[in-house]
């Protein structure tokens, strides 16, 4: 993340409100580490069964973020000055963003696989959009 400073910016926001680093963020310094630890096992497993599945099991991080951001900017419920704009406008592909350059990689990649692995794939991303929502269901319980 660090070497794409457009992301670092966006990521640092998310550090900055969870008052933390990456550094302690690498070296497994967190609390409620549950889905984490089992997000990080899907996506290991995910690589070491094809680098294809690995990238769609990936691509489910960016895409919810986008969808999300849309929602949110289509709803209202966040304004241009939102100091969450530049993570929101990243991941929804502003400024050729990660996630338009993200799903053509897979769409293009997808060509090059047999069915079975798309399907694999399939599954893999619906696996990691329920981790991705795990983790803003316990983001919304600890603000509550």
């Amino acid at each position: 993340m660090a070497d794409d400073d457009r992301e670092y910016a966006a990521h640092k926001i998310l550090l900055d409100l969870a008052q933390t680093d990456d550094k302690s963020i690498q070296e497994g310094k967190y609390p409620n580490s549950t889905v984490m630890d089992q997000y990080v096992n899907h996506m290991a497993k995910s690589v070491e069964k094809d680098s294809f599945i690995g990238l769609v099991a990936l691509a489910a991080c960016p895409y919810d973020y986008a969808y999300l951001a849309d929602l949110l900017i289509r709803d209202g419920l966040i304004q241009p000055d939102n100091p969450f704009m530049p993570w929101l406008g990243y991941y929804r592909g502003i400024d050729k963003g990660l996630t338009r350059p993200m799903l053509a990689l897979v769409n293009q990649t997808a060509e090059q696989v047999s069915p079975e692995a798309q399907e694999e794939a399939l599954a893999a991303f619906i696996q990691s959009t329920k981790y991705e929502n795990q983790f803003f269901l316990q983001g919304m319980e600890v603000t509550k």
